[in-house]
């Protein structure tokens, strides 16, 4: 069976520190998402734990994907250094947490060939390890046309807008039912990355996540990955 190809897309991420996490890691984000797209772009913001080589590996398996390096400051300056360096028409913004089904794809493909628009808003469904799934937030649009005026802002909870001379902000995406499953660790690994990654961040301190006290808790690989 051919592969499924969205058209002129590229997968589009901002990553640091995740050889392993609650949704399998970094080997299995690439593995999850490349097989389905033209083009990949991963920045690494200054990974220690052994992530960038093992994106160095990963670009032996996928020649479509190019990796950069970018030292973190803050969440949309990183994104928009990732946005710049696509080449194809379109960008899917992942993380590295979060992943997309075969299914997903199958169904973007059918969407945008019958339903072509410039952005594409996402559900997103939180899945924990020890209560039930919930749909939660998250940042939108995930799919969307690549143009100089379309730029992410805010250093921590980053968002995208579109400027002209008459200060536009971004219409409405087109929402679709399409579900990205965000991984989440246990209630400790939530708790000590809350405490000593986003707060610390909401502070304007620049945190390396692998060198915090709970990082070990909140990559902790979510059993429920397997369902998916």
């Amino acid at each position: 069976m051919a592969k499924i190809v969205l058209p002129d897309t590229s997968l589009c991420a901002i990553v640091r520190d995740e050889l392993d996490n609650p949704a399998g890691g970094i080997k299995d984000f690439v593995d999850s998402a490349m097989p389905f797209l033209e083009a990949g772009v991963i920045v690494d913001t200054g990974s220690k734990d052994g992530t960038r080589e093992a994106l160095e590996e990963l670009k032996t398996k996928y020649p479509h994907l190019k990796v950069y390096d970018h030292l973190f400051d803050g969440f949309a300056v990183s994104r928009n250094f990732s946005i710049k360096k696509v080449q194809t028409k379109k960008a899917l913004v992942l993380d590295a947490d979060e992943r997309l089904t075969k299914e997903n794809f199958k169904k973007l493909t059918e969407i945008l060939r019958a339903k072509p628009k410039k952005y594409y808003d996402f559900k997103c469904l939180y899945v924990y390890p020890d209560r039930k799934n919930k749909e939660g937030f998250i940042h939108n649009p995930r799919l969307f046309e690549i143009s100089q005026n379309l730029f992410y802002e805010d250093f921590l909870w980053e968002h995208l807008v579109y400027k002209t001379l008459h200060m536009g902000i971004l219409p409405p995406g087109k929402e679709i039912n399409v579900w990205i499953k965000h991984f989440l660790p246990p209630a400790l690994g939530v708790l000590g990355k809350t405490e000593d990654f986003y707060e610390e961040l909401e502070k304007g301190r620049i945190v390396v996540p692998s060198e915090t006290p709970s990082f070990k808790l909140w990559k902790q690989r979510n059993p429920k990955r397997a369902d998916y």
